[in-house]
Parts: C-alpha cells; structure tokens; sequence
C-alpha cells in the first residue's frame, strides 16, 4: 500500500525532515544536458509566474520510504527513487542562497539554510538531505560553503553551472530576478511524492521501478540488491570494501568482473544475465556476514581484475610480460582463466612460475591455432571452459596444457605445426592469406563479437 499527493520542494523540505539516500542507489550523475533542460524550464517558469503565481511545472516523482530508524522528532524517509532530481535541486538551493547572500542581503544565508537545507536545532539530523557516501563530502561542500565547494565530482559540476546561471540571469536593474528563480524551485516545481508503507519491501519497490523505468547496468542492480541484504552493516562495507572497489574499476569492468566470477561456475551464462544469476546464487545467503564476505570476495577478485587490465601495475616480470601479450590479441574470453589463474597465486594454490607458464600455454595455443588455420574454429566454447573442466589434482600450469591438448581443441603438435608452415610456403597469398592477416582479422571479428554480446 502506498500514499500518492502532488507536492511542492517547500512542502517537502519545510520543518523537521530528513529524506537519507540509500546505499543501493548510484552515485549522483546529471550531466550538462540534464542540468540544462531543468534550468530552462525553471528560467521559463520564473518568468511565466510574475504574469500567473499559480503556474506549476511538473518534473517527475519522488518515491519515499520510512526509514527503519524514523524517530519523534523528525520525520526521516529513505529515497527509493528520485534522488537524483531530489539532490540536483538541493545543490540549485546551495547555489541560490550564495548567489543571493553575496549580491543582495547576507540574511538570505541563514534563511535558505534553515528553512530547506539543514535542520538547525536537531544536531544528530542536521542535513535535511543525506547523499550516499560518495557524494556526500562533496554535497557538504556545497552545504557549507567550503573553498572545496563546486569541486571536480559531478556534485561539484551541478553547483559551478547553477552559479554561473545565478550571474548571468541577475540583471542588475531587476531587484527580484533571482528571487523569482528561487520561488519558481521552491513552489513551482511540483512532484508527485510517492510514500511507502512501514514494513514494505522498500528494494522491491526500487528494483520494479528500475525495470520499467531508468536501466541501471547490471553491476549497479548487483550494488543495489548487496546493500539491501545489509542493513545493519552496510554503510561501514561501503566504506572499507564497495567504495575502494569502485574506485578500482569503472561501471563497465565492475559488470564484467560479476560475470565473470559467473564464468568460473557456469560457462554457459551470457553477459546480459549477470545480475539474474548472481542474485539467484546470492539468495541461498543468509546472514549479513555471509553477504560481507561475498563483497570481500569481489574486492580481492576485482584487485585482481584490475592487474588484468592494467598489466604494468604486475610486480612479478614474467607475469607481467604474459598478460601484456594475452591482452594484445583483445579477446575476453581468456580474463576467466586469467582471473582464476591471479585468484589461484593469491589463495596460495600457485606460484607465479606457474601462472606465468600456464599464460604461455594459452598464448601458444592461440598462435598454433593460427598457424594451421584454425583461429577462430570453437575458440569461445573452448576457452570458457578451461576454469570447470580443466583438472584439479595437476599444477596449474599442467592442468591448462593437459586441457587445451586433449580433444578437437586443435592444440597443433609441433610436428602439425611443421607440416602447416611448409603448406603456407607452398601456397599462394592470393589462395591462403598469411598468418599475420588472419590475426588481424580474428582480432577484429573478436571485438566485433565481444562489443556485440555486451550489448545483447
């Protein structure tokens, strides 16, 4: 059951409230183009209401929740959907009352902060807004008015664009200009506000929005669902694990590092299943201790992920020499084996020695393959594969060999190998092409097929 009224910003931030971000929602992320359009339509509303003081201009819902933690004194609510306009619109009160305190009447500062930024006289609530944790240094910038203010975050971006709208609409001849500005956000934008029962499923609520309504990747689903299994333990497994993580790797390699961690089970999952796949695998947990140690997991794996991509930050040099090479002929369908190889040293389990020797396995199973003409033939099938079939009781480095040259791999034995180059000789260009244009050419139907599958 949940309770829908048209609302206003002033009806909303006005007296004792708090309106807190979850965890589970991204970071804040209005570009320019976004900022823009809100800022004409307000510019455009101002200018309308001092012909007509009762036009609105409606900019969308805001989906609210009691907090677990609701108290006497103030109203506190979890926003489950609508914060990016929620706190897009608070960084525009910010940049109002600086505007207006530098330019008109310094009182404009207290006025604006007590009456819809901040809750003066309750300490323990004194944000009347509460972003995520990522945001949330760079929002108190711009609360307080710090020299940190209008930083490089995207926070910092909405503030530095919204103040210099303030300079150039405030026309010197116009004492109420701006003051027009500042009543068409607090009582000309109008939303329809969204209240959830207590006891609702308040991520349910967030994951059917999503669904039909702005696509989330399927990393930031995966963060939402983690973060709703965490309620007590949340905000200190953001701070220590899910933050460092994300500044580790971007949305796209985050994605990936869930799929392939899927991989190493089931080689068969697509790319595009990753979230449905995890959750059905995460639901079998419990207790938030076993959700925490899966994030810790993820953190190891994506410190892991993150050498992949960037082998130069690879201490040991035969390591770092191999995954140069195996990164060079762009194909993804190697990072599962190259992850679990990095996982297998970390535990313990393997040696550098070894996990460099098993890369060289592979980068001579490609170049064989090549050589005889079988470059592409089962390529994926063959390589998402080696983490589950290949065996257990060998050393890592043996048992990728055993894998790759046992059955139609075309793992091509050096007598093969002989056999084809003499054939290449012998052949004409026109009828055979060379080895170096076939690379080439399996490189660029790889990416094609790589870009295509992230996209399905």
């Amino acid at each position: 059951m949940v309770a829908a009224h048209e609302t206003t910003l002033r009806e909303l931030l006005e007296g004792a409230k708090q309106y807190r971000v979850p965890l589970y929602q991204r970071t804040y992320s209005w570009t320019d183009s976004q900022l823009k359009r809100l800022w004409e339509d307000i510019r455009k509303l101002a200018e309308e209401r001092a012909e007509n003081p009762n036009l609105t201009h409606f900019i969308g819902s805001l989906v609210l929740a009691p907090s677990p933690t609701h108290g006497p004194s103030v109203s506190e609510f979890l926003v489950v959907d609508g914060q990016q306009r929620l706190t897009t619109l608070s960084i525009l009160l910010c940049a109002i009352r600086d505007h207006r305190a530098k330019h008109e009447d310094p009182d404009h500062r207290d006025r604006i902060d007590q009456e819809y930024l901040i809750n003066k006289y309750k300490p323990a609530h004194r944000l009347k807004l509460v972003p995520t944790q990522a945001d949330r240094a760079a929002y108190e910038a711009c609360l307080e008015a710090t020299p940190q203010a209008g930083g490089s975050d995207q926070v910092g971006a909405a503030y530095r664009f919204f103040a210099a709208q303030l300079v150039a609409v405030d026309d010197p001849d116009d004492p109420m200009d701006i003051e027009r500005v500042e009543d068409a956000v607090i009582s000309g934008m109008a939303l329809v506000s969204v209240v959830a029962q207590a006891g609702d499923n308040v991520y349910r609520i967030f994951e059917s929005l999503n669904n039909t309504g702005l696509k989330l990747t399927q990393a930031d689903l995966l963060r939402n669902y983690l973060f709703m299994r965490l309620p007590n333990r949340g905000e200190a497994v953001y701070d220590s694990l899910w933050f460092p993580l994300q500044k580790q790797l971007d949305a796209g390699e985050l994605e990936q590092l869930f799929w392939l961690d899927l991989v190493h089970r089931n080689p068969e999952v697509k790319q595009t299943d990753t979230y449905v796949g995890q959750q059905a695998r995460l639901n079998g947990l419990h207790t938030e201790a076993e959700i925490e140690a899966e994030v810790r997991r993820f953190c190891r794996l994506g410190a892991l992920l993150r050498i992949i991509l960037h082998p130069e930050e690879e201490q040991d040099p035969q390591v770092r020499r191999r995954l140069a090479r195996l990164n060079a002929w762009d194909t993804t369908t190697v990072l599962p084996l190259l992850l679990h190889l990095l996982d297998r040293r970390k535990q313990g389990t393997a040696t550098s020695d070894q996990i460099a020797s098993a890369m060289l396995c592979v980068e001579s199973y490609f170049v064989r393959r090549l050589l005889i003409g079988r470059a592409t033939a089962s390529i994926n099938r063959v390589l998402l594969r080696i983490v589950t079939d290949m065996r257990k009781d060998l050393p890592v480095d043996e048992a990728v060999r055993a894998y790759l040259s046992v059955g139609r791999k075309y793992y091509a034995t050096d007598t093969s190998l002989r056999e084809s180059v003499r054939s290449i000789r012998s052949t004409s260009t026109a009828a055979r092409p060379s080895a170096s244009s076939s690379f080439s050419g399996w490189r660029r139907r790889t990416a094609v097929r790589n870009r295509s599958r992230q996209h399905r």
